[in-house]
């Protein structure tokens, strides 16, 4: 059951001055990897990482300008104490919350996310949670592979570069959580980049996160550069 009543459309602050957009592709915890990846206004993949630590993350993120020129998103693991796979696919599909037969209540997060979120807020920096999953099927970038193999990581690293217009992504192959990292760097720029309501919504719940759903792809709706032609004489 996916709980909406506490959700609410929320209004961002102005956009002009970001110049950095991040995501963080969230482990469950420290002792896995977790992806970071940034883009600049052009699409130009400025800076990608593998880290583990709450401390390592907040240093990348703090480095990366001033507060108010970045923009953040966190894709938010999934909580480990939902036991079975089965039931660990049923969460992809409720963005919040699992509602038992019982009547019980699973979290569909670990803490550390929120954790995350509020430290990196009190920065004075915006930031978003969003849902990896759901972007790669807005961007219809769901593959055939296994997520983590050398087959799957090569087909979404080729992608990003054909479907996302990420540039200067690297010749050699990416680990899986940075490349995810990216699709969710792209997502953090089309809130920039984007139409409201067209190329992404954005909703606040009761405790004042703020979640991004991410629909479209912008760039591909931008202008392109005109080109003149010689006149014959």
């Amino acid at each position: 059951m996916y709980l909406k009543e506490n959700i609410t459309a929320t209004v961002l602050p102005d956009l002009g001055l970001k110049l950095r957009f991040a995501a963080i592709d969230l482990a469950p915890n420290e002792q896995l990897e977790t992806g970071f990846a940034t883009v600049d206004r052009e699409r130009n993949l400025v800076r990608m990482d593998k880290i583990y630590s709450d401390k390592e993350i907040l240093s990348v993120v703090e480095n990366l300008g001033p507060a108010s020129g970045t923009i953040v998103v966190i894709d938010m693991p999934k909580s480990l104490s939902i036991p079975g796979k089965i039931v660990q696919e049923e969460v992809k599909m409720h963005p919040l919350r699992l509602k038992r037969a019982s009547g019980k209540m699973l979290d569909r997060y670990e803490a550390r996310g929120y954790k995350l979120y509020d430290t990196i807020d009190k920065m004075g920096i915006m930031v978003l949670l969003y849902f990896n999953y759901w972007t790669r099927v807005n961007y219809d970038m769901l593959l055939p592979y296994r997520s983590r193999s050398p087959q799957g990581c090569r087909a979404l690293q080729t992608a990003l570069d054909y479907q996302l217009g990420v540039k200067n992504l690297p010749t050699n192959l990416a680990p899986s959580s940075v490349l995810e990292a990216i699709v969710g760097a792209y997502a953090s720029w089309s809130i920039w980049a984007g139409t409201p309501d067209e190329d992404y919504e954005i909703y606040q719940d009761d405790e004042g996160h703020r979640l991004l759903i991410a629909k479209n792809r912008p760039h591909l709706r931008q202008p392109k550069q005109r080109t003149f032609r010689r006149r014959r004489r």
